[in-house]
């Protein structure tokens, strides 16, 4: 009988510690959605296209950014995703002043969910210009400019 109750409470002291552990697991981080990164003009008539998956398989290709394929890491990707939290509150589209020339259209879609701006228009959100800054990090890490 002792020897039942010493296993019975080893198995207790184990559960005990596994749910405590649990609880200061860090939280799981929010999900990739699938990234399409496009920018297209500027005085250099530029072709950028950067895509990376959901799984971080990032591929470059383009005139200003060098061609190249690999794999983000946990790190890119944990700070990644979350530049995309309030992405559907964005407007569709951030167009250049009237009469502007030589501006860069970026196309950035999340998921579903796509957003085209001009480089200039003055009204750009932080959250587009993070993700644009972000994306274009991975770009030149994966194509090694």
């Amino acid at each position: 009988m002792k020897r039942n109750f010493g296993r019975l409470a080893g198995m207790v002291i184990v559960a005990i510690a596994c749910v405590v552990r649990g609880a200061d697991a860090p939280a799981t981080q929010p999900a990739l959605e699938p990234i399409r990164y496009e920018r297209t003009g500027g005085f250099a008539g530029t072709h950028d296209v950067v895509e990376i998956t959901k799984d971080g398989v990032a591929a470059v290709q383009g005139k200003l950014l060098k061609s190249g394929k690999g794999q983000l890491t946990a790190d890119q990707i944990a700070k990644l995703a979350p530049l995309f939290a309030n992405w559907k509150d964005l407007k569709a589209s951030y167009p250049a002043p009237v009469g502007s020339a030589d501006d860069f259209v970026i196309k950035i879609r999340y998921g579903t969910q796509e957003v085209i701006a001009s480089d200039i228009n003055q009204a750009l959100p932080e959250s587009f210009k993070a993700a644009q800054n972000a994306i274009e990090a991975i770009a030149r890490d994966v194509g090694g400019k």
